[in-house]
């Protein structure tokens, strides 16, 4: 069994159609034009944040101060003026710090706990089209970096050795050959196989998690391959294609996003 966009969807409830996350690293530079223009930032303050997180980052503090900024700052207009574009404005720019927060604790968690990377912002300038990039994938590849490991078993043999044993584990699972033993004395009443089964109710099965070829995130890609656990699924596994066959080594990120959109 493995990780799938249907894990995410149904666990999370977060969209796994739509747009792959296709950013680059930032300079500080840029860091500090985005801050300014959807933060509403300071020129001299957005400076200091990058300048003391070494980089196109500010701190999870930041945000929660200039949060609560803006919104008192909505409320003291909304009481003197009413709805107006500056209301709007400030009212977007809460909504993209909160977002940017949401993110960064859920998606792109990591071991940091205090910083922000400043550049998740490029996906917040349209707020109506936030809902149109695949946040699953995203989670996928951020939270499983095993799937895109390239260390293969020397000694696998094409057409003799189960396709599993052509990738090996980054760590601490060592060779298949030492859980045969516990997988054979698994009686199948304790497994479950579709554990979703009970939840379609609350989240239908969507088409794209059986989408099989590259996933992409930022400027990197790796394989995702559902076909190789059907029964996941509920359905009959069937003998998978090569994983070359579904993710060819010649092909480039822009090809990835249109594939991903077409499935």
């Amino acid at each position: 069994m493995t990780i799938t966009l249907d894990d995410v969807a149904s666990l999370l409830h977060i969209p796994i159609d739509g747009m792959l996350l296709s950013h680059g690293s930032i300079p500080r530079e840029e860091a500090v034009e985005l801050m300014e223009e959807y933060f509403g930032s300071d020129t001299g303050d957005a400076l200091i944040k990058v300048d003391k997180t070494k980089g196109a980052h500010c701190r999870f503090s930041y945000l929660e101060r200039i949060f609560k900024d803006r919104l008192k700052e909505q409320r003291d207009l909304a009481a003197e003026y009413g709805v107006t574009e500056e209301l709007q404005r400030l009212r977007d720019q809460a909504v993209r710090i909160y977002l940017l927060y949401l993110v960064e604790i859920t998606i792109f968690s990591d071991k940091s706990q205090w910083v922000v990377d400043v550049v998740y912002l490029e996906y917040f300038r349209d707020l109506d089209l936030v809902a149109g990039y695949s946040w699953g994938a995203a989670w996928v590849f951020h939270h499983f970096p095993g799937m895109r490991s390239k260390y293969v078993w020397e000694r696998y043999v094409e057409n003799i050795d189960p396709r599993a044993m052509l990738f090996l584990p980054l760590s601490g699972l060592g060779i298949v050959d030492n859980y045969i033993n516990y997988l054979d004395a698994l009686d199948l009443t304790r497994v479950v196989i579709a554990p979703y089964g009970e939840h379609r109710q609350a989240r239908q099965f969507e088409r794209v998690s059986l989408y099989s070829g590259w996933l992409r995130c930022e400027e990197r890609m790796v394989r995702y391959l559902p076909e190789m656990v059907l029964r996941q699924f509920g359905w009959v596994q069937t003998i998978p294609r090569h994983p070359v066959q579904n993710a060819p080594f010649d092909v480039n990120l822009a090809e990835i996003t249109n594939r991903f959109q077409c499935t």
